[in-house]
């Protein structure tokens, strides 16, 4: 009888264990916000930072499945005044897990591209640095992109799906957070959303424009006027995201 007992009493433990273990969300929908620190531009004036916000901030969705991503803008962001505005605030993300490809709409100022090209390969080192975002455990991971960019995402393994909001992925889950501190962009979730998505419906994004490769993309913006001067470097880094 004792024996009965404490093998019930094991398998009610385990049963209570499995129920607390979080459910892995495989399909659904993210709405992470992007702020910008405008005022970090030493070269504004206190007349602007009076009429002005400190902070740019940007909505986004990404409906995700096991192998395709879809990372949108709010259309709220269209609303907001252009004062302010950051290249490519609008980007347009399609990621494909299976071939390792992506597609990008951007809108750099008044010119719009298209960008079809392989995954960036990101170098990440994992560390045990943990925090919650929008209800997640997630875990730091650190980088440099374009050699010199110090970047600090966190992802979720609750959600196992190597992708992430703009291009950013290569990680044993869901980025749910995004600092990229010269930049002084943040990138957080706010929500995530369990459901089913079709994955019929993530399609690539038609357009007029000839898609052109990322490489491509950053050779005409060097040579374009727009990206002279002190803030080059951060106009360019945030359209090449």
């Amino acid at each position: 009888m004792q024996k009965l007992y404490c093998l019930t009493l094991f398998v009610v433990s385990l049963n209570i264990g499995l129920s607390q273990t979080a459910p892995l969300f495989k399909n659904g929908i993210i709405t992470f916000e992007r702020k910008v620190n405008l005022f970090a531009n030493k070269n504004l004036s206190s007349e602007y930072k009076i009429q002005n916000n400190q902070f740019r901030t940007t909505y986004y969705q990404l409906h995700f499945t096991k192998n395709i991503t879809s990372f949108i803008p709010s259309i709220n962001n269209l609303q907001l005044d252009r004062v302010g505005i950051q290249p490519a605030e609008n980007n347009r993300v399609y990621m494909d897990q299976k071939t390792k490809s992506y597609q990008s709409i951007k809108k750099i100022f008044d010119e719009q591209y298209v960008i079809e090209d392989s995954l960036p390969k990101i170098s990440w080192k994992i560390t045990n640095e943990k925090r919650i975002i929008a209800g997640f455990e997630c875990r730091r991971a650190n980088a440099l992109i374009f050699d010199s960019v110090y970047i600090v995402a966190f992802y979720s393994d609750d959600i196992p799906i190597s992708s992430g909001p703009e291009l950013f992925n290569g990680l044993p889950g869901m980025i749910l957070g995004l600092s990229l501190p010269h930049l002084h962009i943040n990138i957080f979730a706010t929500k995530v959303v369990n459901q089913e998505v079709n994955e019929t419906t993530l399609v690539k994004i038609k357009s007029p424009e000839s898609p052109i490769s990322a490489l491509v993309l950053k050779n005409r913006l060097l040579k374009s006027a727009t990206f002279q001067g002190e803030d080059a470097f951060s106009f360019l880094i945030q359209s090449l995201l």
